[in-house]
C-alpha cells in the first residue's frame, strides 16, 4: 500500500482524468500516471475500474445531494422537483461524460440516503403516496439523465456542421417544412429544452398528487393495460337487441307510453354517429359500445338498468380517459368545477318537492395508501346547493355481504 494515497485522493484524481480523456479513454493505468504511483497500489482502494467509477458517481452525488439539502424545507414540490432536475444536471454537465459515467452506479455512501429520505418526505406530506413519489423522480431522473447523455454527446462534437440548423434545413429540404420547422425545437438551447421537458414532467406527476389523502386523479383505477387493438364490433350501430331492451321492465320505470324507448333510440344513433366523431377528435380511438352489462339473464325483461349506458372494458388503464380529464382539469382551473375531496354525501335535500342540494361530512385528512381504507372520522359538516342536482352513483363496492344477502332473501321467496 503506497503511504499517503488515500481513496478521496484517486477519486479526485480519476475525475480529472474523466475531464481530459472521456469516459472511453479512462482507465486504471491512467488514473495511477495521474498520482504517479503503478497501477497495482489503486487496489488497495478499489478492487476494479467498476468499483472506482461507483466511487466517482458518489461523489458526483454528494455534491447533488449538498444543493438539494440547500432547498427550504417547507418548498412546494413541483418546486422542489424542478430544482433536483435543475441541481442534478448541474452536477452531471460539470464533468465531461459525467451522465454517461454516473449512469448505472452504485452509491457507496449511505450518508446519501439522507437526501432521498428528504426528499420522499416532502412529496408525502404534500398529497403523494410514497410509491407514488419514488415513480415521479424516477421519471425525472431517468429524463435528466437520458437528456444530460445526449447533451454531452452533442456538445464534445462542436463545430461539427451536421448540427447546425442551417445545415440541417438545407439537407431536410422544403419538401418537409415541418421538420425544418421543428429543428429549432429539437436543436435549440438545450437549458431552454430540458426546462420546458421538465415542466411537462413535473405537470404529469401532479397527477398522482393527492388532496387530503384522496387521489386527486386516479382515472380508472381497476388496471394500467391499455385497450383492445380493434373494436369487437363493426359499430356502436343499430343494435335491434340495445332497442327491445327498453320495451321490458325499463319502459315501466318511466313515466309516458314508449319514453324509454324512444329515450334509447336516441342514445344509441348518438353513440353511432355524432359520439363517435366527437371521441375521435379527442384523440380517443375506441368506440361507444351501448349495452346492458348488468341486465339479469340477458333479457329485456330481467332486473338491471332502465337506460342504455355506455361501457368500456374493464383493466383499460388512464390513458383512456385522459382526455376527459383534461376537459375537467381545465375547468378546474377557471373556476367552472370545484373538487371537493374527503366530502361523503350523505344526504339530498329537498325544497317543495325538488332535490336542490346534498349534505353531508366532511372527513379528517388521510395519508391512507391507494388500496387501503382511509379514515373515516369525521371532521365537520358542509351542505350545497344549485339549481340542478345530477346524482352520479356506482354500484355498492366492497360490501360483499349485501348481495349475498339478497340472494338469500330470493331464493327463500322463491322455495316459499
Amino acid at each position: 500500500m503506497t503511504r499517503g494515497l488515500t481513496k478521496a485522493a484517486i477519486v479526485a484524481a480519476a475525475l480529472d482524468a474523466l475531464d481530459q480523456t472521456g469516459l472511453d479513454g479512462l482507465t486504471v493505468r491512467v488514473v495511477a500516471a495521474r498520482l504517479g504511483v503503478q497501477p497495482p497500489a489503486l487496489y488497495w482502494h478499489v478492487r476494479s475500474k467498476q468499483d472506482l467509477l461507483d466511487e466517482m458517481a458518489t461523489e458526483i452525488w454528494r455534491q447533488i445531494g449538498t444543493g438539494l439539502a440547500a432547498l427550504e424545507p417547507d418548498l412546494p414540490w413541483d418546486q422542489a422537483m424542478t430544482a433536483f432536475a435543475t441541481i442534478t444536471r448541474r452536477a452531471l454537465l460539470s464533468r465531461r461524460d459525467g451522465a454517461k459515467m454516473v449512469s448505472g452506479t452504485y452509491l457507496t455512501d449511505p450518508a446519501l440516503l439522507r437526501a432521498q429520505e428528504t426528499g420522499l418526505a416532502r412529496l408525502a406530506r404534500q398529497g403523494f403516496t410514497v410509491a407514488d413519489a419514488v415513480r415521479a423522480y424516477q421519471l425525472l431522473y431517468s429524463f435528466t439523465i437520458g437528456f444530460c447523455i445526449e447533451e454531452q454527446a452533442v456538445a464534445q462534437a462542436a463545430g461539427d456542421d451536421r448540427y447546425s440548423l442551417e445545415h440541417r434545413a438545407e439537407r431536410v429540404g422544403a419538401d418537409h417544412p415541418l421538420v425544418v420547422e421543428a429543428g429549432p425545437v429539437i436543436f435549440g438551447d438545450p437549458g431552454a429544452r430540458f426546462a420546458g421537458l421538465v415542466a411537462v414532467i413535473v405537470d404529469a406527476a401532479g397527477r398522482m398528487r393527492s388532496v387530503a389523502g384522496e387521489v386527486l386523479f386516479r382515472p380508472n383505477g381497476r388496471g394500467f393495460t391499455p385497450c383492445g387493438p380493434r373494436p369487437q364490433r363493426p359499430s356502436a350501430g343499430r343494435d335491434g337487441r340495445v332497442h327491445r331492451g327498453c320495451r321490458g321492465r325499463g319502459a315501466s320505470r318511466e313515466p309516458g307510453p314508449g319514453r324509454a324507448y324512444r329515450w334509447a333510440r336516441a342514445y344509441v344513433d348518438l353513440a353511432s354517429g355524432e359520439k363517435r366523431s366527437w371521441l375521435h377528435a379527442m384523440g380517443v380511438r375506441w368506440f361507444p359500445l351501448v349495452g346492458w352489462a348488468e341486465r339479469g339473464g340477458y333479457l329485456a325483461d330481467g332486473h338491471g338498468n332502465s337506460v342504455p349506458r355506455f361501457h368500456i372494458t374493464w383493466g383499460t388503464g388512464p390513458a383512456v380517459v385522459a382526455p376527459f380529464e383534461r376537459r375537467v382539469r381545465d375547468a378546474a382551473a377557471a373556476g367552472l368545477v370545484g373538487l371537493r375531496f374527503r366530502h361523503r354525501a350523505d344526504a339530498l335535500t329537498v325544497t317543495g318537492g325538488a332535490v336542490d342540494g346534498v349534505r353531508g361530512a366532511v372527513l379528517e385528512p388521510s395519508q391512507a395508501a391507494r388500496g387501503t381504507r382511509s379514515s373515516r372520522i369525521v371532521a365537520g359538516e358542509f351542505e350545497l346547493h344549485a339549481p340542478v342536482v345530477i346524482v352520479t352513483s356506482g354500484g355498492i363496492g366492497r360490501a360483499r355481504r349485501r348481495p349475498r344477502a339478497r340472494r338469500r332473501r330470493r331464493r327463500r321467496r322463491r322455495s316459499g
